[in-house]
């Protein structure tokens, strides 16, 4: 949401609309479990030969982490083991 504010023609605009719009959610900032989780899922992907983008594997940690779904279209979320996946189309 940020990379695409500051690509615009307006970017302090667009980054107030996403700031609103951010309000209604929690927001969940990294720590050292999601960290942990992050570099043990990234050291198994990598022995596989399976890596995903590393925004992607922070991703999937801190949705391990608190338990929660990740919804997405990108089907490389699928090599993360246990993560609870919905997958809009």
């Amino acid at each position: 949401m940020y990379d695409g504010a500051f690509g615009s023609s307006d970017p302090d605009k667009e980054l107030a609309i996403h700031r609103r719009f951010l309000r209604s959610f929690t927001i969940l900032n990294l720590n050292d479990p999601i960290m942990t989780r992050f570099a043990e899922i990234r050291a198994l992907l990598r022995r596989r030969g399976e890596l995903i983008p590393d925004l992607d594997l922070i991703v999937g940690a801190t949705a391990l982490q608190y338990d929660l779904t990740v919804l997405t279209r990108d089907l490389h979320f699928r090599r993360i083991p246990e993560l609870k996946i919905y997958e809009s189309r």
